[in-house]
């Protein structure tokens, strides 16, 4: 039997017992593995029997326990010696329990050799739509709009989730329904304009996804999804060279997109006079060391874009726990990873980030303090470029809320 390394599971499985008296019964039992060890549970009307057991590299055991068994067939009641002997071998258990009071055999349990039951027996399998999914809807007019899901397993029956559309933060699923390879969810708008549900169906083909959606004005589109990669990392990470990606003159190294360019170089500050486009660096990054100063006016909204699809939250509110919306405030990846303190300085004063990414892990400090430490961040947030989280992506700055200041802005890519 393989054990498992994630969580315990359990099986329950037939036996018979037979004394070496004249008494033979029928009960149950189980066995549960962990990636260490495993316990045996043996229970009928008269009695129940529990040890650990630690098998070798081959599966066997030999483990010397005490039971109190009630049914024992010469003290009932009484803690007496006992040895568990037996193999686990593929999905077959073998086991003999053996009572003994010193050099006396005062009786034997034998569990003959038995198939473990399938999980199946006692729980349904998990579907295979279970995880996070990256998503791209079709929006007409050869527009890919990024959005992400994430399916979880509920008690013994219900699909759960979570959410994030195009725009806003992720929005919890109460319930998703598959069946026949189809995988159907709703939930309501948001941000979005319309008064109905969004309403999706997918179907699921081996690592993808796709189907339509109705929007919640209406509008039928197509989507698809594969699954998010895991994104992790092993080894030391060896840095490169510090690159300045501001030259303090012009938008030299930058676009912008999704609007007018508001953007220009003023007085070695890269300044957005109001609401317009985002922007964007030529390049492409993947794992990086990235600081940043910024400043917003009362009100201000803005947003560091990591790869372009993780917002590093900028904005003249502070929460310190997830608020209706959970954006999270200054410091937080945005509806995701809220920040464990207020960092901030307030609006119209000078702030730093300095933010490590290194596959999904996020480092964030605001102004000299850490408020988030290597945590994962789970998939793309509101707004982001694409999500294909696999890809390098480049540093965007969010424009299309109104006016914000950077300046200083350095990365230093891993190697």
């Amino acid at each position: 039997m393989r054990r498992s390394r994630r969580c315990a599971k359990s099986w329950s499985v037939a036996w018979e017992r037979s004394w070496s008296v004249p008494e033979k019964k029928r009960g149950r039992a189980g066995l549960v593995a962990d990636d260490t060890s495993a316990h045996v549970h043996i229970g009928c009307s008269y009695g129940n029997i529990r040890q650990q057991i630690v098998p070798t590299a081959d599966g066997r055991f030999d483990v010397p326990g005490e039971q109190n068994i009630a049914a024992h067939p010469v003290d009932r009641g009484i803690m007496h010696p006992a040895r568990f002997r037996g193999r686990i071998l593929d999905s077959t258990l073998t086991l003999t329990i053996q009572f003994t009071d010193t050099t006396v055999t005062l009786g034997t349990l034998v569990v003959s050799t038995f198939c473990i039951a399938s999980l199946a027996a006692q729980e349904p399998a998990h579907p295979p739509v279970v995880g996070r999914w990256d998503l791209t809807v079709s929006g007409g007019e050869g527009r890919h709009l990024p959005s992400w899901l994430e399916v979880h397993w509920s008690g013994d029956r219900v699909l759960v989730g979570q959410f994030v559309g195009v725009v806003g933060s992720v929005r919890p699923i109460s319930r998703l329904d598959f069946a026949n390879d189809t995988l159907r969810w709703s939930l309501p708008p948001q941000w979005e304009g319309g008064n109905g549900d969004f309403q999706f169906t997918g179907v699921f083909a081996g690592d993808s996804l796709a189907g339509s959606l109705t929007t919640s004005g209406g509008r039928q589109l197509a989507w698809s999804g594969h699954r998010a990669p895991a994104l992790e990392h092993k080894g030391v990470v060896q840095w490169g060279a510090p690159r300045r990606l501001f030259n303090a003159r012009d938008l030299t190294g930058w676009h912008v997109v999704g609007g007018e360019n508001q953007w220009k170089a003023v007085a070695g500050v890269l300044t957005n006079t109001q609401r317009g486009g985002n922007l964007v660096t030529d390049a492409t990054y993947s794992d990086f060391k990235l600081q940043v100063e910024f400043r917003y006016p009362k009100e201000g909204n803005s947003g560091v874009y990591l790869r372009g699809r993780y917002e590093a939250q900028i904005e003249d509110s502070v929460v310190s726990s997830a608020s209706g919306e959970a954006t999270g405030g200054v410091g937080a990846i945005y509806g995701f990873l809220i920040p464990n303190q207020n960092a901030a300085k307030g609006a119209g004063e000078w702030q730093t980030y300095d933010i490590t990414l290194v596959g999904r892990m996020v480092t964030v400090v605001l102004n000299g303090k850490q408020v988030i430490c290597r945590t994962n961040i789970p998939g793309p947030t509101g707004g982001a470029l694409d999500s294909y989280e696999e890809k390098p992506g480049p540093i965007m700055l969010q424009g299309d809320h109104g006016p914000v200041e950077y300046r200083n802005l350095t990365i230093t890519p891993a190697r």
